[in-house]
């Protein structure tokens, strides 16, 4: 190791030895790094203030490889024996001596001891440093020390890299934190950003914009971090797409993002007359099978043909086998000959069409059951088809006539020079012990006046064709003048019951119809009780009956009212109806006079029964159906006898009047019922005075019924007068 031999002390040049000198001496070592010093400097002081040092120029190093240099140091006589030793580094040398800046420098702990004939030590280790050799020093707390002693491009001015995060010049800022790259251009580490630049402290970029790809494969893209390129983000496996090849089916994506498909099978011809096999149209997509030749057989899987055979166009067909409907008036509703499953029903659109009866005559197809009859529906209590043709006439009048189904009537017809042409009289049976009914079978009606019915048996008039009544059609009752026809026939319970005599007579009861009839008033004894109401008759148009008499008035009271007639018009065509058609109950009769036994009033005859049926039903404004209950009549006083009720009114739907207002003691008879009142009313008590008192007042009669029945809707204008209210079958 080379060792440079200092005059110590002396300042005088002094080889260096290897034994210390009797006076002692101080070896010094100096140690440095990588960073070689320009010059070093040794410095030796005492505590009396002697001082002396001595440079050493680099080119003064021995084996710069060893990386250090040795120095001895010796006393001279008159320094104390212990010595204060300092190295020091510096940047230049001038000449012999060290210059410029000092870099850093390394004093003995405490002064050293020199010991006579010995060698003492003292190490100094320089911690500067040049790794990079950049000849830049790195040293702590050193100005202008190299900030990066590994990299040569890093030291203290040298030019910055903004797009690098590493302070190149040792300011303390690395890239964009230096001012000096301020919208310069930089790399902020993303691949996923371009135009990067410093702004502000930071290196920021625009990020890059990935665009989705098409189809349904792709759901985005987005920037690869490594490669800064955009990646497709594929769909899920299985995802359902469209390869827009119309001869592959399910198709979905795969791995790659491609959409592809299974090739369309065509082995499901149409029909059994095409080949099995088929190809697929690679335009349309459908699949395409050659025709099997003509006259193959085959299965049209229609049960109701026979002998199939393919027409050589891919179709299969056989011969029909239609079922063949009974007659004309019935259409086919299910199944063929070939099952023998045949069904039909009547046919709607054949009703009231021409058709050929079992006996060979002409009729027409009914509604209901699709029979072949006269009639194209099924009229109420009688069967056209039993009619012989030659109990159908005509009905001509010339003026007002009067008909009497009375049986054994000596002459029907009143007056008859008024009748120019009538028919036979047809008489049918009715179940339920309902009396006769008296059938008037006509082609046509011709009426010149009303034409009034009486008689004990209801009566049906028949036509054969269409009708027009203009005018009216009397059945109803009229007190002391007429019964209708049918009326108080097989009444029982339907009968208003007789009132009492006890001092006077209770008032009768109502007859019964659509309602229970009104009971009778009581006279002004406590026993002198009113009759009971005529019970309530059931709804029904078979059989057809009459309303049903009033109670008598008890003691010498006054005949029950009587019943409206039954009348019933059947017409196989048109019935327009433009007057009266009425079976109004008759009035009940004022209970007479007496001083000691005053008569009730009697009790009103309930409605009959209108029925009305065709095939089309018209009414006009002017037409007027009733079936209204009589009036009650009034009770007898002590000196006058009690008026007679209203007849049931056939012209509106008010309430028929009870007698009231001529015998002073006598009770009302009560209302009879209607429309506007559709239930009847009782007949009020009797009152006395000083001579006597009176009976009781006839309660009023119950409404009857009306029926309209047509195969088409009815034609009811809202002005015509209907009471009761009509029970309605239209459409049949």
């Amino acid at each position: 190791m080379y060792r440079a031999c200092v005059l110590g002390l002396f300042l005088s040049l002094v080889a260096c030895k290897e034994k210390a000198p009797g006076e002692g001496a101080i070896r010094v070592s100096v140690k440095y790094g990588t960073y070689v010093p320009a010059c070093l400097r040794v410095s030796a002081r005492d505590a009396q203030g002697h001082e002396a040092r001595t440079d050493i120029p680099r080119e003064k190093f021995q084996n710069p490889e060893a990386r250090e240099v040795r120095v001895a140091v010796f006393r001279k006589p008159e320094w104390d024996r212990e010595l204060s030793l300092e190295v020091s580094s510096y940047r230049a040398a001038s000449g012999q001596e060290c210059a410029g800046d000092l870099v850093e420098k390394r004093t003995s702990a405490a002064p050293i001891p020199v010991p006579r004939g010995e060698f003492a030590i003292f190490d100094a280790v320089l911690e500067a440093q040049d790794q990079d050799g950049d000849s830049f020093i790195a040293l702590p707390g050193l100005a202008q020390a190299d900030c990066d002693d590994v990299r040569k491009d890093v030291y203290p001015g040298a030019p910055e890299q903004c797009s690098v995060n590493v302070d190149f010049d040792c300011d303390g800022l690395k890239g964009c934190q230096d001012a000096k790259c301020v919208d310069k251009a930089c790399d902020d580490g993303n691949a996923c950003t371009t135009g990067d630049q410093c702004n502000g402290a930071l290196c920021q970029g625009q990020a890059v914009q990935c665009q989705k790809p098409t189809g349904v494969c792709f759901t985005g893209a987005v920037c690869n971090p490594t490669t800064g390129q955009c990646d497709n983000v594929l769909a899920p496996p299985e995802t359902v797409c469209n390869d827009q090849d119309p001869c592959t089916v399910n198709d979905t994506c795969g791995p790659q993002g491609q959409c592809s498909g299974q090739s369309k099978s065509c082995n499901a011809p149409p029909t059994a007359c095409f080949e099995a096999s088929g190809t697929c149209d690679a335009v349309s997509g459908e699949c395409r099978y050659p025709s099997k030749p003509a006259a193959t057989e085959c299965s049209d899987e229609d049960a109701c043909t026979v002998n199939d055979q393919c027409n050589g166009n891919g179709m299969c067909g056989g011969l029909a086998t239609p079922c063949q409907p009974s007659s004309t008036c019935f259409r086919i509703t299910s199944g063929c000959v070939a099952l023998g499953n045949c069904t039909e029903a009547v046919d709607p659109a054949k009703v009231n069409t021409a058709c050929q009866k079992g006996n060979g005559q002409s009729g027409v197809c009914r509604v209901s059951d699709g029979a072949c009859s006269s009639f194209p529906y099924v009229p109420s209590n009688f069967d056209p088809d039993t009619i012989p043709d030659a109990n159908i006439g005509t009905l001509t009048t010339s003026g007002a006539v009067t008909f009497d189904s009375t049986p054994g009537a000596m002459n029907p017809w009143e007056p008859p020079g008024r009748v120019t042409a009538s028919p036979p009289i047809t008489v049918i049976a009715q179940a339920n012990g309902a009396p006769d009914a008296v059938v008037l079978a006509v082609r046509s009606v011709n009426l010149g006046g009303d034409l009034k019915l009486v008689g004990t048996r209801p009566v049906i008039l028949a036509v054969y064709g269409d009708a027009t009544l203009n005018h009216h059609i009397l059945a109803n009752s009229v007190l002391g003048a007429s019964s209708g026809p049918g009326s108080n026939q097989a009444c029982g319970a339907r009968q208003g019951v007789d009132g009492t005599l006890s001092g006077e007579g209770g008032g009768g009861g109502g007859g019964g119809g659509a309602t229970a009839g009104a009971s009778g008033g009581k006279g002004y004894s406590s026993g002198a009780t009113g009759g009971g109401a005529g019970s309530q008759s059931p709804s029904v148009r078979v059989p057809l009956v009459g309303g049903c008499p009033g109670g008598k008035g008890g003691g010498t009271g006054g005949l029950g009212g009587t019943g409206g007639g039954a009348i019933q018009i059947s017409v196989s065509g048109t019935l327009t109806v433009g007057k009266k058609v009425t079976a109004s109950g008759g009035a009940g009769v004022g209970g007479n006079a007496s001083t000691s036994a005053a008569g009730g009033g009697g009790g009103g005859g309930s409605g009959g029964q209108v029925t009305l049926e065709a095939l089309r039903l018209v009414l006009s404004n002017s037409a007027q159906l009733t079936a209204n209950g009589g009036g009650g009549g009034e009770g007898g006083g002590t000196y006058q006898g009690g008026k007679d009720g209203d007849d049931g009114y056939t012209s509106s739907g008010d309430p028929a009047m009870g007698g009231q207002g001529k015998a002073l003691l006598g009770g009302n008879g009560g209302t009879g019922g209607a429309s506007a009142g559709p239930l009847p009313v009782e007949g009020s008590v009797g009152t006395n005075d000083a001579i006597g008192g009176g009976g009781g007042g006839g309660g009023g009669g119950a409404v009857g019924f009306i029926h309209l029945r047509a195969v088409r809707p009815c034609e009811i204008h809202t002005s015509s007068v209907r009471s009761p209210e009509p029970v309605l079958q239209c459409p049949l």
